[in-house]
């Protein structure tokens, strides 16, 4: 009888031991969706995080909502306790199991709806999915989202998902192995945090992408519409279906909604009529930030205060989310945590300085000229900024102003990069903790020449610059930075608050005029 216990107990052991490796090994293969300025892995592991029932207010939606609503600025201008659930590309199937997964753990009293989703004609494709739904907790919600998803009624020519791939993720991305990164270890060991509560921290200008047309802004195509027809986008089944679901849900349990549509140059006419109809039928409120008349009182421009054609900057979030904050107070029965003791007030305070070091990092891509970049590094870094400059000998003729010299030396870097800065010289120099390592070499005719330092940041980050005939390069824990340019007098900043790259600039000579540049 023991031995057969005995067995008993190995068996389930063994099980018990599969299930945590398999489950690790899926935690570790999952792709992290840290694409670029997007962390919505992060946003969904962070949700799992807040206290119970500390959130009054949820944003749900797809990645423009992400960057419309920044839950510290409502917390800090209103008191208010909210988190941002928008992720890439979430279909409205995501946004009403994301919905429905957090009246699991928050008791929500108004549940804000970017609405994008829903007045868009088709559904998305089935690999965008995947990014609203890898990061929910296994539980009754995602099997019930897996199987739904799985059963949506598609086009002919669409390729169906594969359910058991979604039960058991690893069997899709086992062959991951070999594309695993730093990002994927450092989520996996505990870096997966959002600062920001679910806010995306965009920082470009839509003047300045390649999609902004200056002649649809003169015929003021950029600047919002007003509603002067009766025509309806017609709707999406699947879409409608889980509007419908929504509001239900809403009814359900006692929680009030509100629609929202960011400030979005591909949003039409007859897409607003269709969700106005909606929400005229259910007695749901509708701000259409669009409208002209809003986008007045919002004092908006598309043209600086987007990031690009659909997502806002963070000049632009700004004024939603004051906009927001005022709508939300004004309407609804909200607690002003800000006010007395609490938890929510002390988790808030807890994690201020990360938030505030976020945003530091967007505004440090807003300057267009080398003076006024050096001044934002100078008045954002409070102590946590560290430069690193690195050019390698391929690098010709730059010319640095005399302010922009001492500007430099007063950070820390040291007077000997500017004895030589024509071609066939290699310059590394660091600030750490204080103090400023430099190597520079001039290049040999004869031979190749490489100049390096290496070290550790006081935040325990190993760093090892190089520089030689084909350009620079540098590694932080030997992971190599990839947003330094050969060709270019870079200029890296270190957060060690944040702990990574905040920014990276190149100077170029163009004609003997010296130019700044983003390294991407």
């Amino acid at each position: 009888m023991k031995q057969k216990i005995g067995r008993i107990v190995k068996i389930i052991c063994f099980c018990l031991v599969a299930v945590l490796m398999v489950n690790a090994l899926e935690g570790l293969f999952k792709p992290k969706w840290l694409e670029n300025r997007w962390a919505s892995s992060k946003t969904n592991k962070s949700f799992y995080e807040l206290e119970k029932n500390s959130t009054e207010v949820l944003f749900f939606g797809a990645s423009v909502i992400a960057a419309t609503a920044d839950p510290y600025q409502l917390y800090e201008d209103y008191g208010i306790s909210s988190y941002n659930l928008g992720v890439m590309s979430q279909p409205m199937i995501g946004t009403f199991f994301w919905f429905k997964e957090a009246l699991d753990t928050q008791d929500i009293k108004v549940a804000v709806v970017e609405i994008k989703s829903a007045g868009k004609s088709s559904e998305k494709a089935e690999e965008k999915a995947r990014k609203s739904y890898d990061y929910m907790r296994i539980g009754k919600n995602k099997l019930q989202y897996a199987i739904e998803y799985n059963s949506v009624q598609r086009d002919e020519d669409e390729v169906k998902p594969d359910l058991f791939s979604y039960l058991f993720p690893l069997s899709l991305y086992h062959s991951r192995w070999s594309e695993l990164n730093y990002d994927d270890y450092d989520f996996f060991l505990g870096n997966n945090k959002s600062y920001t509560r679910g806010f995306s921290v965009l920082s470009t200008q839509f003047k300045d992408m390649n999609t902004y047309i200056e002649e649809d802004a003169q015929k003021g195509l950029y600047d919002g519409f007003e509603v002067e027809s009766d025509k309806i986008e017609s709707p999406n089944e699947v879409n409608a279906k889980y509007v419908r679901r929504i509001i239900e849900l809403a009814k359900e349990r006692n929680v009030k909604l509100l629609f929202v549509k960011s400030p979005d140059t591909g949003w039409k006419e007859k897409q607003h009529n269709y969700i106005q109809k909606i929400a005229d039928e259910n007695d749901i409120p509708f701000i259409d930030m669009n409208l002209k008349s809003v986008r007045k009182e919002l004092d908006f421009n598309y043209k600086t205060d987007l990031a690009d054609a659909i997502h806002l900057n963070i000049k632009g979030a700004k004024k939603t989310s004051e906009f927001l904050g005022k709508y939300l107070t004004e309407n609804y029965d909200l607690t002003d945590y800000r006010e007395g003791n609490n938890s929510v007030k002390k988790s808030f305070e807890k994690y201020k300085k990360y938030y505030e070091a976020s945003i530091k990092e967007g505004e440090l891509s807003f300057p267009t000229t080398l003076d006024e970049y050096l001044k934002e590094v100078q008045d954002k870094s409070n102590g946590n900024y560290e430069v690193i400059l690195a050019a390698g000998s391929n690098v010709n003729n730059i010319k640095f102003t005399d302010e922009q010299k001492n500007t430099l030396i007063n950070m820390g870097v040291s007077k000997k990069i500017f004895e030589d800065s024509e071609f066939g010289t290699n310059i590394v120099s660091v600030t750490n903790d204080g103090k400023t390592y430099n190597e520079v070499a001039k290049q040999s005719e004869d031979s190749a020449v490489s100049v390096s330092l290496g070290g550790t940041f006081s935040d325990g980050t190993d760093y090892l610059v190089k520089a030689d005939a084909t350009g620079s390069t540098l590694k932080l824990n030997d992971n190599e930075c990839t947003s330094l340019t050969s060709y270019g007098f870079n200029i890296i900043v270190y957060d060690k608050q944040l702990k990574r790259v905040v920014s990276t600039v190149y100077l170029y000579s163009n004609n003997g005029e010296t130019t700044l540049n983003r390294g991407e």
